[in-house]
């Protein structure tokens, strides 16, 4: 909040910020620009910093394992959690809502706790996604969650692993294709393509034939005009082992405003 709009020469105005903790922890920066009508100082940057300290420090924010090979699992990731000691609070509990992925507590006390966070030998192929579930005695902060993000690979490689077709226009089709390859020796086939929604169709186009095969998308939206699209798309591989290949589906149908023409 500026104290006045207009500030004549010589004169003094003061800005007022405040800034929303909630949600965050440890150290913070942030920023605030200024415009003015002054030639040599146009725009001027104004920087905040401080530090927030939280009921209930855990670190990291969230667990991503990124893109992992079945044959060969990612080492474990460190989970800290801690809670302020003078503040008489405690740590009651710490677990994780999915079975695939694996907990396994390094310290414990009241106070402070780490774990080392890794994806099960029998993790499935396709996208995993879970939360690792923290409670304390805070009354700010008693639960809190870590999200767990993994992509599994397995004989067959996706690209790529998620579908935008970013703006599709009202009446108009979109198209997109994703590449389907196997590892070196190992041939498979695809088997079928199914979409959570009638408005996704897809065609399997021919490649090197047990080697590598592309499947094209096309989202319909129908007599739709606005809203957003979030589907998801599976697609059964048969190799070695079958595979169930997920890919999220996404876009945001509006209309585009057309340029104006020059006169």
């Amino acid at each position: 909040m500026v104290t006045a709009k207009e500030i004549p020469p010589g004169g003094v105005g003061e800005i007022k910020a405040t800034f929303q903790s909630k949600g965050t922890q440890g150290k913070v920066k942030k920023a605030i620009t200024v415009e003015t009508n002054d030639p040599k100082n146009a725009r001027v940057r104004l920087s905040i910093s401080g530090k927030v300290i939280a009921d209930v420090m855990v670190t990291p924010r969230y667990i991503n394992f990124r893109n992992v090979d079945k044959a060969s699992l990612p080492a474990p990731l460190q989970l800290e959690v801690r809670v302020r000691e003078k503040a008489g609070l405690k740590i009651q509990d710490v677990s994780v809502d999915n079975p695939y992925v694996v907990l396994e507590e390094r310290k414990r006390s009241e106070t402070e706790a780490k774990y080392s966070v890794s994806l099960a030998e029998k993790v499935p192929i396709g996208r995993l996604s879970g939360k690792i579930h923290i409670k304390t005695n805070s009354k700010k902060s008693p639960k809190m969650q870590v999200h767990c993000y993994a992509f599994v690979q397995g004989n067959v490689k996706l690209t790529p692993q998620v579908v935008s077709f970013g703006v599709i226009r009202p009446g108009q089709t979109s198209s997109r294709e994703i590449t389907l390859k196997g590892k070196a020796g190992e041939s498979f086939s695809v088997d079928g393509v199914k979409a959570t929604t009638d408005a996704i169709t897809s065609e399997v186009l021919p490649g090197k034939e047990g080697e590598s095969y592309r499947v094209r998308v096309t989202y319909d939206p129908g007599g739709k005009t606005k809203g957003r699209v979030s589907e998801r798309l599976t697609i059964l591989v048969k190799g070695k082992e079958e595979e169930v290949l997920e890919v999220p589906v996404y876009g945001n149908i509006h209309q585009v405003p057309m340029p104006k023409k020059n006169p």
